[in-house]
């Protein structure tokens, strides 16, 4: 009988120790909590062999999101720099891209081929007016409408070298 009781009250120790355990420490697994505000410096998302995915860190003039594809290539960018903001995507075998931004002088719209050549640019030339170039293969402008801060415009052609016709 003695055992019995000996028994009876480990096992009610036992029983306190779990339920005081569970009651005083929070769940390590927050699979169902809902969090108000988490704050960070940056984030860096991996894969489950730990190739890089996803970036998102502050900078000094916003943020930045960077998504990245196969062997941690940068696939797509969003980012603010001093005077707005950038957008560019990258095709996913190459180095071709399209890329939007604001910079120092207004908009400007670039698209860029396999080996980084530009081959269209579009820019609203802030106070300056605006600009439009297709480029050949060598990223040499072919055609370049321009206007000027007065509303004069300029349509340029280019040989193959570069040279104005």
């Amino acid at each position: 009988m003695q055992k019995l009781r000996y028994m009876a009250l480990g096992g009610l120790l036992m029983f306190i120790g779990m339920l005081t355990a569970s009651v005083l420490m929070p769940s390590l697994v927050a699979q169902h909590d809902k969090f108000g505000v988490i704050e960070c410096a940056g984030l860096r998302v991996v894969d489950e062999n730990g190739e890089l995915k996803t970036i998102l860190s502050g900078t000094k003039y916003g943020g930045y999101v960077g998504v990245y594809g196969k062997n941690e290539k940068i696939m797509a960018g969003l980012a603010v720099n001093e005077y707005g903001g950038i957008v560019e995507v990258r095709d996913n075998n190459s180095d071709s891209s399209a890329h939007l931004e604001f910079n120092l002088i207004g908009g400007l719209f670039r698209v860029t081929d396999n080996d980084g050549n530009t081959r269209v640019m579009m820019s609203d030339g802030g106070l300056y007016g605006g600009m439009f170039g297709v480029h050949n293969k060598d990223g040499v402008p072919q055609i370049v409408l321009t206007v000027d801060k007065y509303g004069e415009g300029v349509i340029s052609t280019y040989d193959k070298n570069g040279y104005r016709q």
